[in-house]
């Protein structure tokens, strides 16, 4: 049985599928904390938090949004 056969269960296919929507769904949450972290960094701290409260809304188990956000606030001053 060759790695490719592996895949060929449709059992399998969901399982990948699902690790591939998985590593997706992590890439965009990381993309949008990148993006409130530039924000941050040219002091446009009200786009970086409004940014970050919509990644903590859609990925509430992103644990990194969650320190950056604090972080975030403290800079803002709140």
């Amino acid at each position: 049985m060759g790695v490719f056969d592996f895949f060929k269960d449709v059992g399998h296919k969901r399982e990948l599928n699902k690790i591939i929507d998985k590593a997706e769904e992590y890439q965009r949450a990381k993309d949008l904390v990148n993006k409130a972290i530039s924000y941050r960094n040219i002091n446009e701290v009200e786009k970086a938090i409004h940014i970050l409260e919509e990644v903590l809304k859609q990925y509430p188990k992103y644990k990194a949004a969650h320190s950056i956000y604090g972080n975030t606030l403290r800079f803002a001053g709140r």
